[in-house]
């Protein structure tokens, strides 16, 4: 009996030297020579400024159009003001409004004047510099007014110069503020000592004779025995007259007495 044929006849082994495939022909560069290679690198050059001129051109059609866009949005005004918190707020406002404009960082600054007036916008007109900027004009509209009015004065324009002429400032206002201060305490301190030994002398006796404090006019060393010394005092010298005067009365009231009784 003769063997059935299978279903799934196995593939037929090859050999390796029935593998064969024909490769394309592939044929190689041809040599470059420096004069082509410097025509290439030319052409280059000038596709690569073509793209940048385009890119530029509708940057500047972006540019235009970034004040109106802008003013749409209604921004805040800024005059300038000494309260800091009013300036956070409108560099919030303004920097919303640039961010969804998407202004590239370089025209903010330039933008932002557009919403300036007043004070601020002279300000603005001596400080467009680039990008260091914004913290310059966060810290400029925090000063205060004082400060800030002497900073602009100066023609400061960069971060660090405000930063420097505004301590300067500050330091030198605190030292006149204490020179001041412990000036008058000098003085109120010798106005204080005055008044205690005045008023300390006040409670003494005073002596009618010679005007000093201390003792009273019968103990005065001052004194003679006959009348009393005057010195150049008005009161003194009333009450010592007034003094001198009653002494010969009493004495001639007295003589008189001594008389009468003598001749009676």
């Amino acid at each position: 009996m003769l063997p059935q044929p299978e279903d799934n006849p196995r593939p037929q082994q090859s050999t390796p030297e029935e593998h064969h495939v024909d490769l394309p022909n592939v044929q190689p560069n041809p040599p470059v020579n420096a004069q082509q290679m410097a025509e290439l690198f030319q052409a280059f050059l000038a596709s690569q400024q073509k793209n940048q001129q385009n890119e530029e051109e509708k940057e500047s059609e972006r540019e235009a159009t970034y004040p109106d866009r802008l003013l749409k949005l209604k921004p805040l005004k800024f005059c300038g003001t000494p309260h800091s918190d009013k300036a956070e707020i409108w560099i919030k406002n303004i920097k919303n409004k640039l961010d969804i404009l998407k202004v590239p960082a370089k025209n903010q600054i330039k933008l932002a004047t557009h919403v300036m007036e007043g004070e601020a916008d002279s300000w603005w007109d001596t400080a467009l510099v680039a990008d260091e900027n914004m913290k310059a004009v966060k810290f400029m509209l925090g000063l205060k007014d004082g400060i800030r009015r002497y900073t602009v004065g100066q023609g400061t324009k960069t971060y660090r110069e405000i930063i420097d002429t505004a301590y300067a400032f500050e330091q030198d206002h605190l030292s006149f503020l204490k020179k001041k201060a412990s000036a008058g305490a000098f003085r109120g301190s010798k106005g204080k000592k005055k008044v205690r030994k005045e008023s300390g002398s006040s409670t003494s006796p005073e002596c009618y004779t010679c005007g000093e404090f201390g003792h009273i006019s019968p103990k005065c060393l001052k004194r003679e025995s006959f009348g009393f010394v005057v010195v150049n005092r008005p009161q003194v010298q009333q009450r010592a007259k007034t003094e001198m005067v009653q002494q010969p009365q009493r004495n001639q009231q007295t003589s008189q007495k001594t008389n009468q009784g003598n001749q009676g």
